[in-house]
């Protein structure tokens, strides 16, 4: 029952963001390309706003899990991330959060769940800080197209948080881990 421009933004989200839409074997470049293309065909500015929300967030995750398994900064013109804390990641690369602790405290236990290999916990943080941000933005929406943007947004949180299996996800992130490193994962073996 939505117009066709917004049931377009809601189809280009959900296959962005929903884990079910997502491959392991995607690199960090192509899903950074898939990210530029989607965030070009979204009209809605509100949307936008959330899309480079969750990919600042991906990309700290994403910097905080090739550090935690020994890679070095990324060079300047590898594709590895989005948005305005490339350059300041890369920068602060060997600080602890980057730098950002202040900022983006955060930062802070995602680096230490990660360091005591808490997954479980690491999950819990990230998406505890996505359903929060959620509720912060959804503000003033009631019963507008963005109103139901979040609530797909939301209701995709609780059922990955329903459907968590420990055993699945830790598979998921050493699988996606040793797929960023390539050929250097046979360095940390």
């Amino acid at each position: 029952m939505l117009e066709s421009k917004d049931a377009n933004d809601l189809a280009a989200i959900i296959k962005l963001f929903h884990w079910d839409q997502m491959q392991i074997d995607t690199s960090d470049a192509e899903m950074i390309k898939r990210w530029i293309q989607v965030k070009a065909q979204i009209k809605n500015e509100f949307i936008k706003e959330i899309v480079l929300w969750r990919l600042e967030e991906r990309t700290f995750i994403a910097a905080l899990r090739q550090r935690h398994l020994g890679k070095n900064a990324p060079v300047t013109n590898e594709q590895w991330g989005y948005g305005r804390w490339l350059q300041h990641i890369r920068s602060h690369w060997n600080e602890p959060a980057f730098g950002l602790g202040q900022q983006l405290p955060w930062l802070i236990d995602a680096e230490r769940l990660l360091k005591e290999e808490n997954y479980l916990g690491l999950e819990r943080l990230l998406l505890g800080r996505v359903w929060d941000y959620y509720g912060r933005v959804v503000g003033m929406h009631y019963f507008d197209f963005e109103a139901v943007v979040v609530y797909v947004l939301r209701w995709d949180v609780i059922d990955r948080w329903s459907h968590y299996n420990i055993g699945k996800s830790e598979k998921r992130f050493n699988d996606m881990a040793e797929s960023a490193l390539g050929e250097y994962a046979k360095m940390f073996s």
